[in-house]
């Protein structure tokens, strides 16, 4: 059965989201063909609210989430989505979308149900943590330290230093070995989530 958590934590198969940091401490990747630029999710009577939803969620007292991050579009070509579905079941890292598709969350819920099929795979809509990482573009992968930004609002809010970020096309290994070499202060956490990688090749 898939593990999925809906609405930034509504139904919580995972904690919370960690909030996090300033976009000077992002580690570009290279090449990142695919910009995908990310629509922003549109506001209206009947529509359901995210950001309310997150604040629940945060009222509720939710931990610290995930360390490992994947920040996707379902405009997306399928053979990437398909990729990270499968590295983030691997990996353990956590799907993030940024709204709902078509503003329906039904629609949003059969997309990534077939998307993930019988993947063990977490995934969470959470409008703030794309504002939270200063996420532009999918595929964004963030590597955040335990506990960082805890408690944070709407905001960027955590230090610099208690994230990475890599954007681009490239493979959720790659990206870890991106992050491991340009910062090597975080290759012991980037290296613990290779090692789980590499013993399911």
């Amino acid at each position: 059965m898939t593990r999925a958590l809906l609405v930034a934590g509504l139904i919580c198969g995972h904690a919370g989201m960690v909030a996090a940091a300033a976009p000077e401490r992002a580690v570009a990747a290279a090449p990142a063909p695919m910009p995908d630029r990310l629509p922003i999710p549109a506001a209206g009577a009947g529509m359901v609210d995210l950001e309310s939803l997150a604040r629940q969620r945060d009222r509720a007292g939710a931990a610290p989430g995930p360390a490992l991050m994947v920040f996707i579009s379902f405009s997306l070509p399928d053979a990437t989505l398909q990729r990270l579905v499968e590295q983030a079941e691997i990996s353990g890292a956590v799907l993030l979308l940024r709204g709902l598709e078509q503003q329906s969350l039904l629609r949003t819920t059969e997309h990534a149900r077939r998307l993930i099929g019988r993947h063990q795979v977490a995934w969470q809509i959470d409008p703030r943590a794309f504002r939270q990482y200063a996420v532009q573009q999918a595929p964004t992968f963030v590597l955040a330290r335990s506990g960082a930004g805890s408690g944070c609002g709407a905001l960027q809010c955590a230090a610099a230093a208690d994230y990475l970020a890599v954007a681009g096309d490239v493979s959720l290994d790659y990206a870890l070995e991106h992050m491991a070499g340009a910062a090597p202060e975080y290759a012991g956490l980037a290296g613990q989530y290779l090692a789980r990688m590499r013993r399911q090749r």
